[in-house]
């Protein structure tokens, strides 16, 4: 039996903790900043923290990249579903509404 929070949108939202900007996006955030716009205030125009620009604009060396196994990605699933579930009891996320749409009859 499905758990209440799955009709709950999490996506879009402040408590999402998925990617936040597009690759464009990324691309407009060096441009201005090279131009001379603070951090804060890119943070301020794309809605996101200012840690999510420093990482754009300075970001850590990476090495190779790890193709996950199945387990590992069946417990992220798992994590964010106990996340959104825990918000949802907490009743910080409404449930999404469903609204019936009128059919016209020709």
């Amino acid at each position: 039996m499905p758990y209440k929070s799955e009709r709950v949108r999490i996506a879009g939202t402040q408590y999402d903790l998925r990617r936040k900007l597009t690759d464009d996006q990324i691309r407009a955030v060096s441009i201005l900043s090279a131009q001379g716009y603070s951090q804060r205030d890119l943070a301020k125009m794309f809605g996101c923290s200012k840690g999510t620009i420093q990482n754009i604009l300075n970001p850590c060396p990476r090495g190779p990249q790890i193709k996950r196994d199945k387990e590992y990605w069946t417990e992220a699933k798992r994590r964010y579903r106990t996340r959104k579930q825990s918000l949802y009891k907490s009743g910080v996320l409404e449930p999404k509404r469903i609204t019936k749409r009128k059919s016209k009859v020709l």
